[in-house]
């Protein structure tokens, strides 16, 4: 999957929401069978079937997500990256009011 341009602006390695789809698609064509897969995958045979499916019609790209409705993003990555990194940073070390060292 290297050099792999997904919609979303990643290269390579594609994101986390396309793992299980590439886990379906894998073990499918493994032989594995969809109801097996469901279990494995812990989703429901229909959904074994979508990804399935649309990976035989579009190939790897059918592994990318679709658009969504619903409202639009409000910010562009670049804002989520860097909230993203603010919430999962090591917090500053809490002092209380008044005291010193």
């Amino acid at each position: 999957m290297i050099g792999v341009r997904w919609r979303n602006g990643y290269v390579g390695i594609p994101p986390f929401n396309a793992w299980p789809a590439a886990r379906i698609v894998l073990l499918a064509a493994g032989g594995c069978p969809a109801r097996r897969i469901a279990e494995i995958v812990r989703v429901d045979v229909s959904t074994v079937v979508r990804w399935r499916d649309r990976c035989a019609r579009e190939g790897l790209a059918g592994l990318d997500d679709r658009p969504r409705s619903g409202r639009p993003s409000v910010h562009g990555p670049e804002v989520r990256l860097r909230i993203v990194a603010t919430v999962t940073s090591t917090p500053p070390t809490p002092t209380t009011p008044g005291r010193t060292g």
